[in-house]
Order: C-alpha cells, then structure tokens, then sequence
C-alpha cells in the first residue's frame, strides 16, 4: 500500500464547493485509475486546510496516475484552492 498526501489551502468561502467538485469529478477519475484503493478528504475544523490522501496499491500506479492524470485533476480544485503535494 501506498499513500499520496496532498495538502490544500482553500481560498476562503471556498470548502463547501472545493468538497463538491471532489465529490463529482475528482474521485471518479481518481476511481478508474489502475490500483486506486480510496481516498480520503480531512477538512481542519476552521476550514483553513485540507489534506487529500490517496491510497494505491503500489507505489507505481500512484506515480502514474501523477505523471499522467494529475495536472488534469489539479485544474478541477484549482479554481477553490491553492495546493501543494508532499
């Protein structure tokens, strides 16, 4: 198993509809992508941050879903956040 942690700062005012837009369009992509396990979406109680933490099942698949589909589903939250991935 592996993990991809990406941190968020929403912009403000912005969780509500960041969390819709990763409901409706991140986690479908996420879901068709070759040994995707789950993710996991943890909002700090003031709103302020976000971690997105992706489980894989081998660290290559996390890997290729980055190098291929990442900057597409990066355009999708962009608009209600800036994020950066650890």
């Amino acid at each position: 198993m592996f993990t991809r942690v990406v941190t968020l700062i929403p912009k403000p005012n912005m969780v509500n509809e960041f969390e819709i837009t990763f409901e409706k369009e991140i986690l479908p992509l996420l879901r068709k992508q070759k040994g995707f396990v789950d993710e996991l979406l943890l909002v700090t109680p003031e709103k302020k941050e976000m971690l997105a933490l992706s489980l894989w099942e081998k660290k290559e698949h996390a890997e290729t879903y980055y190098r291929e589909l990442y900057r597409r589903s990066r355009r999708l939250w962009r608009s209600s956040s800036m994020g950066s991935q650890l």
